[in-house]
């Protein structure tokens, strides 16, 4: 298989660029392409305290990873067994033995393995060392921005939407249960829906009216 590792939320541009080469070098190598991603965000399994704001929900994230042309999407679960790893023990232990893999595409800054120390030059080499063609995807601009899930988080907040769906490339959504307010909007000729989030790590833009 080519494999690509990460969380997505959000999946942006940056991301949609590197799962199109993903997919364009496996189909060029004879392989499968595959995304490795996570039922919860990294830092939300390893800080009991923490609830992270998030672009995407699950069900949201894996509804728009299934739209990047690659044939499996693999979710695992980051717990205490994956997250105490080295990432020589991850590409021994999942990316060998069980995805088979011969390319892994990894992201301008993504590290895996608890120990975070190691980057791109160590899983180049390790991979060297196993058969896997270790490659890097280039940083994503738009205007000399540099298109990050933090970056469309703060936008979000802020209330630039139309900044945060320029780097998304797509309208930025909610979903929930429509709720009763004050009819205020309606009276003046501009009804609105109140729409109540299920889910408190859903990431709500700055207060107004969308």
């Amino acid at each position: 298989s080519a494999v690509t590792i990460g969380y997505f939320d959000g999946v942006h541009k940056g991301h949609s660029a590197l799962l199109s080469r993903l997919v364009s070098q496996a189909k060029e190598r004879g392989l499968e392409s595959v995304v490795v991603t996570f039922s919860t965000h990294p830092r939300e399994a390893l800080h009991a305290n923490y609830i992270p704001k998030l672009i995407t929900l699950n069900e949201e994230r894996y509804k728009l990873l299934e739209k990047q042309g690659v044939d499996y999407c693999v979710v695992l679960p980051f717990n205490s067994e994956i997250s105490g790893k080295s990432f020589k023990q991850f590409i021994d232990d999942y990316l060998i033995g069980i995805f088979k893999t011969k390319y892994l595409l990894i992201g301008h800054d993504h590290h895996f393995g608890c120990d975070r120390a190691n980057g791109f030059q160590e899983y180049k080499q390790y991979g060297e060392e196993k058969g896997i063609v270790v490659e890097r995807e280039d940083v994503f601009k738009i205007k000399d921005i540099v298109v990050s899930s933090s970056y469309i988080r703060k936008e979000i907040q802020s209330g630039n939407i139309n900044h945060a769906k320029d780097a998304l490339g797509y309208d930025y959504f909610i979903e929930g249960t429509v709720i009763p307010g004050f009819k205020v909007g309606k009276s003046i000729g501009f009804p609105t829906a109140n729409v109540a989030v299920n889910d408190v790590r859903k990431l709500l833009p700055a207060a107004g009216v969308y």
